[in-house]
């Protein structure tokens, strides 16, 4: 509705079919997907698909995916802000599963757990911020916080 363009691959390409055909998509090859031209690559369920060699190929100006461990090596997170891409830790864009899993076992109301979803947004803002007025990756500001939150003793 807003204008958007979805092009969908996975590595079974009926199931991209039929996503594609529900959205209103395009598919492209799980094989092309990560070199695809698009303003915002979401790798999800496959691990390791940002790799030196792919920075160069890349033709995203974000990557903000499900899937663990996207970048195949630390080093390809400095590559990938040399290059000018705007990667949102994928330990920060999953928070939401174990998020949502904490809710339950704490007894959270539904709107706790939707405050508390709604605010990984923020924080994924104050991330790349930090990033960007410290000159270091995104994944290295997260971490920083986190490490600064964990020794704090704070949580949630």
């Amino acid at each position: 509705a807003d204008g958007a363009h979805l092009v969908v691959a996975d590595v079974d390409e009926a199931r991209a079919r039929a996503v594609a055909a529900e959205v209103g998509g395009e598919v492209v090859a799980a094989e092309a997907a990560v070199t695809t031209d698009c303003d915002v690559l979401a790798p999800c369920a496959v691990a390791r698909v940002l790799t030196a060699p792919v920075v160069g190929s890349l033709r995203a100006r974000v990557v903000c995916g499900a899937a663990n461990d996207m970048l195949d090596t630390p080093e390809v997170a400095d590559l990938l802000r040399d290059a000018g891409v705007t990667v949102v830790p994928d330990f920060l864009a999953n928070a939401g599963g174990v998020v949502q899993v904490h809710a339950g076992q704490a007894g959270w109301s539904e709107e706790q757990l939707v405050a508390r979803l709604e605010a990984i947004g923020d924080r994924a803002a104050e991330v790349l911020r930090d990033a960007d007025e410290h000159g270091t990756t995104p994944v290295e500001a997260a971490r920083r916080r986190a490490l600064a939150r964990l020794t704090a003793g704070g949580a949630g």
